[in-house]
């Protein structure tokens, strides 16, 4: 059994697709999702967007004693050549003091044998894949200028919430990680200054039209971002269906040498 880790709401729904659902568990405030991919078992926890996802991740591993953690969202694209869609195999994740948009330094090398077989399975079913590095912030970069700024500081292909602080718990427990991301924006778009969600990963719908109200020369952009959200469910929704299957995960498990 796996654990699959996914910050928001919308990002676990795409997850069921296919899936057989069974019960759902409170895990030190976390919800817990028990699924089965035909002969294959997995459990998901929605973390909530940001830091809190570590904590998520301590108490379920704790809990559930799974033989790997999979990190599994969207992200902002800072690598021009990216476009919507596209599936990011984040190697490595990090943290950086020197971004602006966090206090911490760290990176983390995400499993060999994860990151190969993810790879594969991606490539089995014609999706656009790559492998390449994630910064993990703790705020919204929104401007394409800030996105920018951090590709020429720092390098990484993509930006998001939650990898490394998903990675890091699982590293404290010696357990194989991967981090997989579509990229929803593109590293020209700019985004509402302004999160969207809340803290636990449901969507915050008051805020959003309250921001529609006091920015209707901005509806086009609402209306731009749920439509790649739709995307990235279905990349989602697509790359699940292709990697958590017993058919890939049976040759890795029984030994246990995941990393």
């Amino acid at each position: 059994m796996i654990a699959i880790f996914a910050a928001m709401e919308s990002e676990v729904q795409p997850l069921l697709q296919g899936a057989s659902v069974g019960g759902i568990e409170d895990a030190g405030g976390f919800p817990v999702t028990s699924v089965s991919y035909g002969d294959f078992e997995a459990i998901i926890c929605r973390t909530g967007i940001g830091r809190p996802a570590a904590e998520a991740t301590a108490v379920v591993l704790k809990r559930y004693s799974p033989s790997a953690a999979v990190s599994i969202g969207i992200a902002g694209g800072l690598s021009p050549a990216l476009r919507e869609g596209h599936l990011i195999l984040c190697d490595p994740v990090s943290v950086s003091a020197s971004s602006g948009y966090c206090d911490v330094d760290g990176s983390l090398s995400a499993s060999p044998r994860l990151l190969d077989t993810a790879r594969k399975a991606a490539e089995g079913a014609n999706m656009p894949v790559s492998v390449g590095a994630s910064l993990t912030v703790d705020r919204v970069v929104a401007a394409a200028s800030e996105k920018s700024r951090l590709r020429r500081l720092l390098g990484p292909d993509v930006v998001e919430m939650e990898s490394y602080w998903i990675g890091k718990a699982a590293a404290d427990r010696s357990i194989p990680f991967l981090a997989v991301r579509v990229v929803s924006d593109e590293a020209g778009d700019s985004l509402p200054d302004i999160d969207f969600g809340n803290p636990d990963g449901t969507a915050n719908y008051s805020r959003m039209a309250s921001w529609a109200r006091n920015n209707p020369d901005s509806v086009n952009l609402l209306a731009k971002i749920a439509g790649r959200s739709q995307v990235g469910s279905a990349v989602i929704a697509r790359f699940s269906s292709v990697f958590f299957r017993a058919s890939v995960w049976d040759p890795l498990l029984p030994t246990g040498q995941l990393a």
